[in-house]
């Protein structure tokens, strides 16, 4: 019964540990990152600054977007937590990129210059 009892209590706090570890998803008007610029009943446009070795909540987006960056680049995680490289990203800027509505992206920045974009 003692056996039981203790196996009962860890899984009950292996599981509370593991849902205190999941990140709650943010929509952009409260992740401290994101700016909101511009707004209408079309679109909302916000400005994203990063700055050296900062990253973003999770975010969602419940619509197909577009991130023009400005300066730097920046790693991204979809639906979890492995970062990767965007697939086309220039440290001068510039690149513009259309993206389908997803639940969960986090950003970061893992180098010493800062980062910019615009979200619309």
């Amino acid at each position: 019964m003692h056996n039981r009892v203790v196996w009962i209590l860890s899984m009950a706090i292996c599981l509370s540990a593991w849902v205190a570890a999941q990140e709650q998803v943010l929509n952009m008007d409260n992740e401290p990152h994101y700016s909101r610029v511009f707004t209408n009943q079309y679109c909302r446009a916000y400005l994203l600054r990063l700055g050296r070795l900062e990253g973003t909540k999770p975010v969602a987006h419940e619509h197909d977007w577009v991130r023009m960056t400005l300066n730097g680049t920046v790693e991204q995680a979809w639906g979890g937590t492995v970062y990767g490289s965007a697939p086309c990203e220039d440290p001068e800027g510039y690149v513009v990129s259309f993206l389908f509505p997803v639940n969960h992206v986090s950003l970061r920045n893992p180098h010493i210059d800062s980062y910019g974009a615009i979200i619309v």
